[in-house]
C-alpha cells in the first residue's frame, strides 16, 4: 500500500508552518545544547522542500522556518538535505539560498539539494554513512496523497533505518476520504490509498496529531518520535475553529476523536463492527 505523504500555500498555511515550528522548535530545545557539546551533527531531511517561500501566505516555506529555529543553535553542527521534484521550485530554492532571501543561515550550513522523486532520493540517502544513533528530524509535506506522494514501505525502511529522527506529516485528509471512496468503487483500478492509521502504524512509539483546520478542516499534522512528546496549544478557540488549534497525544480522548473524524461515516461503522466481531471495545 502507498500513502499520503508539492508545497502548499492555502488559506491554512499559516496554521501549518506554526504547527510544524513548534515540533521542530522541541525537538532542538530536547537535543540541540547536548549535541552541541559533544560536536555531533544533526541531520535533517524536507521530502517536499518546494520553492522556500509561500508567497500566496505571506509566510516563508518550512525550509526557512527549521533554519530560524536551527540558528538559535549556532554551535551545532548540521546537515540539510533538501529533496524537491520540481525543476522550477528546486532553482527557485537553489536561488534564495544562493542570495540570502530568508534562508541565509543556510549559507553557513551543510546544505545538499536534490531535485529527485522523494521515494527514489529517500532510498538514495538511505545509502549515505547517517549513524542508527543521529538524531534528526524528517518533515513530509506534500498537496495531497498523490502528488508529493511518498511510499509508506520506503517511510517506514527510512524511520526503521534512522530511529531517533522526529518524524513530521500533513496529511491531506478531504483527499485521502476520496480516494479511499473511489478504491471502494472501482477496486480493479487498484488506486493508491492512504489513511491517518497508516501514517500512525510507521515505526514511531508516540505521536501527537493536530486538530484539523484549513478550509473544510482538510488537513493534519502528525509528529511521530521515540520519546514522549508535550501536547502544544496554538489557538484558543475561535469561530473559525471552535476547539482551538493544537497537537495532542492520539492516545487521549482529543486526539482519538480527530484520528476517528478522518473517517467517513461508513467507515467508521464498518470499523466499529469489525471491532465488534473480534470482541473489542470501541475505547480501546
Amino acid at each position: 500500500m502507498t500513502g499520503a505523504l508539492d508545497v502548499g500555500q492555502g488559506s491554512g498555511t499559516r496554521i501549518k508552518e506554526a504547527l510544524v515550528s513548534s515540533c521542530f522548535g522541541f525537538w532542538l530545545r530536547r537535543w540541540g545544547p547536548g549535541l552541541a557539546r559533544a560536536n555531533t551533527t544533526y541531520y535533517h531531511l524536507d521530502l517536499n522542500a518546494g520553492p522556500g517561500d509561500n508567497h500566496d501566505a505571506g509566510v516563508r516555506g518550512a525550509a526557512s522556518l527549521f533554519v530560524e529555529k536551527l540558528d538559535k543553535y549556532p554551535a551545532l553542527s548540521s546537515h540539510v538535505t533538501l529533496i524537491e521534484k520540481s525543476r522550477d521550485s528546486m532553482a527557485a530554492l537553489r536561488r534564495r539560498v544562493r542570495n540570502g532571501q530568508g534562508l541565509l543561515p543556510f549559507v553557513a550550513r551543510d546544505i545538499d539539494f536534490i531535485q529527485d522523486d522523494n521515494t527514489c532520493a529517500l532510498d538514495g540517502y538511505l545509502q549515505r554513512d547517517v549513524p542508527r544513533t543521529a538524531i534528526g528530524s524528517v518533515l513530509c509535506d506534500p498537496n495531497g496523497p498523490v502528488r508529493g506522494m511518498v511510499a509508506l514501505p520506503c517511510l517506514a525502511k527510512a524511520l526503521l533505518r534512522l530511529p531517533r529522527f522526529l518524524f513530521v506529516a500533513q496529511y491531506d485528509v478531504a483527499a485521502g476520504l476520496r480516494m479511499r471512496g473511489s478504491a471502494q468503487k472501482a477496486p480493479e483500478k487498484k488506486c493508491p490509498t492512504s489513511s491517518v492509521t497508516d501514517i500512525l502504524r510507521l515505526p514511531r512509539a508516540h505521536w501527537l496529531i493536530s486538530d484539523r483546520y484549513a478550509h473544510g478542516r482538510r488537513y493534519v499534522i502528525l509528529c511521530g518520535s521515540h520519546v514522549s512528546l508535550p501536547p502544544y496549544e496554538l489557538l484558543r478557540p475561535t469561530d473559525a475553529h471552535p476547539m482551538g488549534v493544537g497537537l495532542h497525544n492520539v492516545t487521549s480522548a482529543r486526539g482519538r476523536g480527530i484520528v476517528r473524524s478522518t473517517f467517513s461515516r461508513d467507515e467508521r461503522a464498518a470499523r466499529k463492527e469489525a471491532r465488534r466481531i473480534c470482541g473489542i471495545r470501541e475505547t480501546e
